[in-house]
């Protein structure tokens, strides 16, 4: 498949809500690729700029539509908006179609229904749902690209992250981006540190 962008608009000014309860303008676009859809949101001018603050997010219909404290995803977000809007200069990448590591919204409903009424733990979950870590950032370096954006600090657990963006010709410095443990989701949020998915 090609990694070239099919589809781009202009970019649209909303004023977005941040966690600390202040409005903020962003930029946003629509990219599409063959491999899946993309929302961008900038702050600021980045275009050619060195350092330039980058999350790239992983669509969670739990945590990011319903608020769910499960996971860490409604924190990374909110977080990683916020600390953009303070540098005054960031991009923040959100991929329309990964939910569930890629599998989809329906896994994601499989892997909580195994886990609350089968009394499964995660491993056992995987094994049985087949869940492999099927996200494609291949166009993320498309999209920096298109911004001429060579040099990155990079809002992530996952050094796997960082190696790709290497590999793509970026330098990244990379900067964690930890939520709190509760008692919602300490279980969860221990191993998925541990194997730093994201």
């Amino acid at each position: 498949m090609s990694n070239k962008i099919i589809k781009k608009t202009r970019p649209i000014k909303l004023p977005l809500e941040l966690s600390n309860n202040k409005i903020e303008m962003f930029n946003l676009y629509y990219f599409e690729f063959e491999k899946g859809r993309y929302i961008v949101l900038t702050k600021g001018d980045i275009s050619g700029k060195d350092d330039v603050l980058l999350r790239i997010e992983s669509a969670c219909i739990f945590g990011h539509i319903f608020g769910s404290v499960k996971c860490d995803c409604s924190f990374q977000l909110k977080e990683s908006m916020k600390l953009i809007s303070e540098s005054g200069k960031g991009i923040l990448i959100y991929a329309v179609d990964e939910d569930a590591l890629g599998l989809g919204t329906e896994k994601h409903f499989k892997i909580y229904e195994l886990r609350q009424h089968e009394k499964m733990d995660i491993k056992e979950i995987y094994e049985k749902v087949g869940v492999k870590d099927k996200r494609d950032y291949s166009p993320i370096i498309e999209i920096l690209s298109d911004f001429n954006i060579k040099s990155v600090k990079l809002l992530t657990n996952n050094k796997k992250r960082v190696k790709f963006l290497r590999d793509g010709g970026i330098e990244v410095k990379r900067i964690p981006l930890k939520a709190e443990l509760s008692e919602y989701n300490k279980g969860y949020l221990t191993k998925k540190y541990s194997k730093e998915l994201i």
